[in-house]
This record gives C-alpha cells, sequence and structure tokens, in this order.
C-alpha cells in the first residue's frame, strides 16, 4: 500500500495485489459453457465474474480511500460518465473468456474513463480479479511493465486487440 510521505507513486500492481483482499465484492455464478468440436457436446461449468455498476464502484470507492495522492480526496464513487460505465458492465457480462473479458475491463475503464479519478487503478483491479477467478493467474509481468502499458493503453497507445494479445502473453495459465 502507498505510504504517507512516499515520493513516487505507488505501482498500479500494488493497488492491485492489495484490492484481491475484496474480491468477495465479486459474486461467482458458475455459468454453463458449452465447448465445440467433434465428440465435444458436453457442458462445462466455468466460475464467471459476474459484473454490477455497483461492485465495480464499490472497487473504485476502496481505491480512493486507499489513497494519500490529494487529487483523489473527495472523489470516492464519483462517475463521470454513468453511460459509459453501464455499457462497459453489461458487455463485459457477455463475455465468457476470461482473457478476452479481462482485457475488455482494462481497456475499458482506462481509456474511456468512466470515473473523474482511479480510472487506470480500478481498469487493473478489474482485470486482475478476472484474471485470478476465472483463468487462476493474474498479470505476471513486473510492476513497471504493468505500470507503463496500462497508462499508455489510457492514452490510446493500444487497442482492445493488443491488450488481449498482452494479457495472454502476460499470464500463466491454470495448468502451466
Amino acid at each position: 500500500m502507498p505510504v504517507a510521505g512516499e515520493t513516487r507513486p505507488p505501482h498500479l500492481r500494488e493497488y492491485s495485489l492489495w484490492a484481491f483482499s475484496i474480491v468477495m465484492i465479486f459474486s461467482i455464478n458458475a455459468r454453463s459453457t458449452g465447448t465445440r468440436g467433434p465428440g465435444r457436446n458436453h457442458k462445462k461449468e466455468h466460475p464467471m465474474v459476474d459484473f454490477t455498476v455497483e461492485k465495480i464502484i464499490e472497487v473504485q470507492i476502496r481505491i480512493i480511500e486507499a489513497s494519500d495522492h490529494e487529487e483523489d480526496k473527495r472523489t470516492e464513487g464519483l462517475v463521470r460518465d454513468h453511460g459509459t460505465l453501464d455499457f462497459l458492465v453489461d458487455r463485459a457480462n457477455h463475455i465468457d473468456d476470461a482473457y478476452r473479458k479481462a482485457a475488455w475491463m482494462l481497456y475499458s475503464i482506462a481509456a474511456r474513463h468512466p470515473f473523474y479519478q482511479g480510472n487506470k487503478r480500478t481498469a487493473l483491479i478489474a482485470a486482475e480479479m478476472i484474471l485470478m477467478l476465472e483463468a487462476g493467474s493474474p498479470i505476471t509481468a513486473d510492476e513497471e511493465v504493468i505500470d507503463l502499458y496500462v497508462r499508455e493503453v489510457a492514452t490510446y497507445r493500444h487497442g482492445l486487440e493488443d491488450v488481449e494479445c498482452w494479457i495472454r502473453g502476460n499470464c500463466r495459465k491454470k495448468d502451466d
């Protein structure tokens, strides 16, 4: 967690690792998903993270409350664009692939800025929650690499497909 009087901004990852303690904010529902291909007509249960706008706002609130950044003060739960937040949450709940869903949340929150403060931190936490709960691994890149990449996503240097590819390349699979 950030230390009072710290001269460098904390890594986004420090917030993300801390955020695993708030995993109970998310309800995990077992959705039945069919598998395709020859001889694969059976159903398989996968735990899926179902988001609500309220849950994403709660994550942002906890991030802001834990922050000692002056610019974060009094921005807990302050949504800049409710329509954007509604859209990105609805769309996320229709994505079954964990890596694609994590990429969607990371890209959408970081680049579309639905909150006044904490967008990059909230984006990373949402993505890592999905990856931990649905794929079994957070992003495994170094903190500096994650920080830089999320900041670049927030300034539109990477598109959604790039983000998905980056996440897939920087996560361990469950069976690794």
